[in-house]
């Protein structure tokens, strides 16, 4: 990348904070990856159109960044939320997984088979923006990587998790071929 942006990218330690805002102004998936995002989910209030609830309870769901925490995205909200009428309570959460070392046997065995699947694709590590089991696996593990070996368009990133969520064959073809090349050398 050249310009400003792959100047800073190839400065990335230096300018964490404006490269992550320049960097969540590019596409959303950009910007869940360079902070803790929030997305309300359900929204309950009165049970007719001309009824003023007594009580109204919005549940987000929270992607918390590595490096944050359950009680720091918690503040967060409180602090947005600036109401001390509106109570935030956590219903479950957990911390993120630690991040896995980009070194060593496991992360060679998965950048091999990653350069041997997707040749065209450079290798570095980034942030899953998924939920994942990672952080029970973390307890046992300090190589717990997170990867989805998905070659996939903005409008299959756009059904995840909607009523016509889809992949193309193609792309799970080669998520097999991606798993097949991994356990060859492990």
């Amino acid at each position: 990348m050249g310009g400003i942006r792959g100047w800073m990218l190839r400065h990335a330690r230096t300018f964490g904070g404006p490269l992550a805002r320049t960097l969540a102004r590019t596409s959303p998936q950009l910007a869940a990856m360079t902070r803790t995002t929030r997305a309300v989910t359900q929204l309950r209030g009165s049970s007719s159109m001309n009824v003023i609830p007594e009580r109204a309870s919005a549940t987000l769901n929270v992607r918390i960044l590595p490096g944050e925490t359950v009680q720091t995205a918690l503040a967060d909200i409180e602090r947005v939320v600036d109401d001390p009428a509106v109570q935030v309570r956590l219903i479950h959460g957990a911390d993120p997984a630690p991040v896995s070392p980009a070194s060593g046997p496991a992360w060679g065995a998965i950048s091999a088979s990653i350069v041997e699947v997707f040749p065209d694709a450079a290798v570095a590590p980034y942030v899953m923006l998924q939920a994942s089991d990672s952080r029970h696996f973390a307890r046992i593990s300090d190589n717990v990587y997170r990867f989805l070996p998905f070659d996939l368009r903005q409008e299959e990133l756009q059904s995840i998790h909607g009523i016509d969520e889809r992949i193309r064959v193609s792309s799970y073809a080669r998520a097999v071929a991606f798993f097949d090349a991994l356990v060859g050398r492990l």
